[in-house]
């Protein structure tokens, strides 16, 4: 599904650990090249050639780990790189067609999510690439940054709230052809469809709000900003594609625009919702709604 178009951007996927307080972040650029940036010291820290290659979101910097990147492509499985030189630490080419490459560390255990176009979902260990466990039907993983609480969105269009053990907590339906993104706070748990709204659900499967972008619009990425108890999300225009908006929606589902981002490819937010970084190079307060650092 298309969640986003070229703009000639340099960078074309965007990923941040889960947890902890924000500093490395990963880009994955043109020519299979992955960037390794610190914001806090304000510098790119290494750069490397790796096995990715774009389509689907596999590009992953998992919690917990000594600085591991992870990536996927499509054709050639997933291989982890260390994050300083971009020494391979592993590979896995029996892993094919891969569409998720995400961070599922939790509770010190450093694990990544590989989910596939068919077959099990699979959990590996990040520092051996060996399988944790797999989970059957399930196409992608969305994990909360605060408790071990995980969104499984299946292939039978539905979602489920799971701690990764049998049975769910929950389980409901959604409505349009996919899954977009969804995310934690403490309590509650966000998600968007695509060319649909954004729901909020309570941890016992209570609905609390939705909230209706406008006509052709969807919402690409979503985050519990901590400091100011409020989601953040970002719309786009999925039909005319161009610019995109950053949203804060408060705890009844009332929403309202922060700031353009401009025509940019790809955004995502620190795991605490205070930073945005976007592929056009800048990372942004979400707080002040400015330009932190432009990095590029």
């Amino acid at each position: 599904m298309p969640t986003s178009e070229n703009n000639g951007d340099v960078i074309e996927l965007i990923a941040l650990p889960r947890m902890g307080k924000f500093n490395l972040f990963a880009a994955g650029q043109n020519e299979n090249i992955v960037t390794v940036w610190s914001f806090r010291e304000q510098r790119k820290i290494s750069e490397f050639k790796t096995i990715l290659d774009f389509g689907g979101f596999r590009l992953a910097m998992p919690s917990y780990s000594d600085l591991i990147i992870s990536t996927g492509s499509w054709s050639r499985g997933v291989t982890s790189y260390t994050a300083e030189h971009g020494d391979i630490l592993w590979s896995r080419s029996d892993l094919k067609n891969i569409q998720q490459v995400c961070d599922l560390s939790n509770n010190g255990l450093p694990l990544i999510g590989i989910g596939l176009d068919s077959g099990s979902y699979h959990i590996l260990r990040v520092d051996t690439g060996e399988d944790h466990f797999k989970l059957a039907g399930v196409k992608n993983i969305y994990a909360s940054p605060f408790e071990p609480f995980y969104l499984l969105v299946d292939s039978t269009r539905h979602i489920h709230l799971s701690t990764l053990r049998l049975p769910s907590i929950w389980e409901h339906p959604f409505n349009s052809f996919g899954m977009l993104h969804a995310a934690f706070s403490p309590e509650q748990i966000a998600f968007s469809e695509a060319g649909g709204c954004v729901s909020c659900f309570d941890f016992y499967g209570t609905k609390l709000w939705e909230f209706h972008p406008q006509a052709d619009h969807h919402v690409l990425r979503l985050v519990w900003d901590i400091a100011l108890q409020r989601w953040l999300a970002i719309d786009w225009n999925f039909k005319s594609g161009g610019t995109k908006h950053l949203f804060e929606i408060d705890i009844e589902g009332t929403a309202r625009p922060l700031m353009s981002l401009g025509n940019c490819q790809q955004a995502e937010f620190s795991s605490d919702g205070t930073y945005l970084i976007i592929s056009t190079g800048k990372v942004i307060s979400t707080q002040s709604a400015t330009t932190a650092w432009t990095f590029l």
